[in-house]
């Protein structure tokens, strides 16, 4: 126990030293915040501020400084939009806080560091307590969407490359069923099977926007209801955080990913598929949420695959699971054994039930 408060305490100090590097405010209290996957966060005390430190991680966002300046130029632009419409920047938009060098993170000589001011008096959600909540996640993206309408989204970098590119997720499929072991190959010919029978999926999207019949747009690629900050009186939507994934590609990724995730009646590795449907009725509350935020802005073909981006962005999810899978489950964490492969199999009844629904013919 004493050795253990030791290194909490280097810790906290040596913390300390990084947020100085940004501030001079007096620091009273570090402590770590949230359960994100990615970074490292910490909530941290000041002479009256609150700030929130995040340690990036380098080894998934390999391109820092490009990182950075995607966060810098879309919440510049979002400052911008928020002004305009009469609101208030600094409870709407993630503020990013410069170092003393006017640089956008710092870099330690080992880990790469950013901070941001605390929303005060916000709360996120990991599952939506009521349908009210879902319908205002679904306004909060489409309103970020529409902030952002008019900015150019070829200024962004891909952080991660490739990262919605079905048509290359679906060759990096292939390759693993050629290379995957016998006894994975059989556990999975199943899903194998559903996979390759419905290959064309993976054009849907991409090819309409390598033929430029949907616009380039900004693309926050990880849209979790958790990744809304809600105010904690009134549950209604204050900003889109976690912008490390901000990239350019097609508003049907989010909105795809969104349903994916939030019109499933079970969890992502439900291993019970009876209990595994896709609920058109969420769907049907989220996309009027999403429209009525998107009026005048989103395009008559970009409504039209509202649809189909669901089955694309579930496709493509089950497929890197099932991939991963074949791969001996080199990239997602696993806690139970097939953990992939059941991954994926929710994903892909979930793809079955969507195309019913919807009476699609793929």
């Amino acid at each position: 126990m004493y050795i253990f408060n030791i290194i909490i305490e280097i810790t906290t100090e040596y913390l300390k030293t990084i947020v100085y590097q940004f501030v001079d405010n007096g620091i009273t209290k570090i402590e770590r915040y949230g359960n994100g996957h990615i970074n490292d966060t910490y909530k941290v005390s000041g002479l009256n501020r609150l700030y929130l430190l995040q340690r990036i991680n380098s080894n998934l966002f390999k391109d820092v400084p490009g990182l950075m300046n995607n966060i810098n130029h879309v919440t510049s632009y979002l400052r911008e939009s928020v002004i305009k419409e009469s609101g208030n920047p600094d409870k709407e938009v993630i503020t990013l806080i410069k170092t003393k060098e006017n640089k956008k993170f710092y870099f330690d000589g080992f880990s790469y560091f950013k901070l941001y001011l605390f929303i005060e008096n916000s709360i996120s959600f990991d599952l939506a307590p009521n349908n009210d909540v879902f319908f205002d996640s679904a306004k909060a993206f489409g309103k970020f969407n529409r902030l952002l309408n008019g900015f150019d989204a070829s200024l962004l970098i891909d952080v991660i490359p490739n990262f919605h590119n079905t048509v290359s997720m679906y060759e990096d499929f292939l390759k693993s069923t050629e290379n995957a072991t016998k006894n994975r190959l059989e556990k999975a010919s199943k899903e194998i099977e559903f996979a390759k029978n419905l290959n064309k999926i993976q054009y849907l999207i991409m090819n309409e926007l390598n033929n430029k019949t949907i616009p380039l747009r900004v693309t926050h690629d990880d849209t979790k209801l958790n990744n809304i900050l809600f105010d904690k009186d009134t549950f209604k939507p204050l900003a889109v955080v976690d912008l490390d994934t901000i990239m350019k590609g097609s508003l049907l990724f989010d909105f795809g990913d969104s349903i994916r995730f939030g019109a499933s009646t079970a969890v992502e590795d439900e291993e019970d598929l009876t209990k595994v449907h896709f609920s058109r009725e969420l769907y049907e509350i989220y996309k009027n949420g999403f429209l009525e935020e998107m009026e005048g802005i989103i395009t008559e073909r970009e409504k039209e695959l509202l649809p189909v981006s669901a089955i694309v962005l579930t496709y493509e999810c089950g497929l890197r699971f099932l991939t991963d899978y074949l791969n001996n489950d080199i990239y997602f964490k696993v806690h139970k054994q097939n953990h992939n492969l059941i991954r994926c199999s929710t994903q892909f009844k979930l793809v079955e039930e969507m195309i019913k629904s919807f009476n699609l013919d793929l």
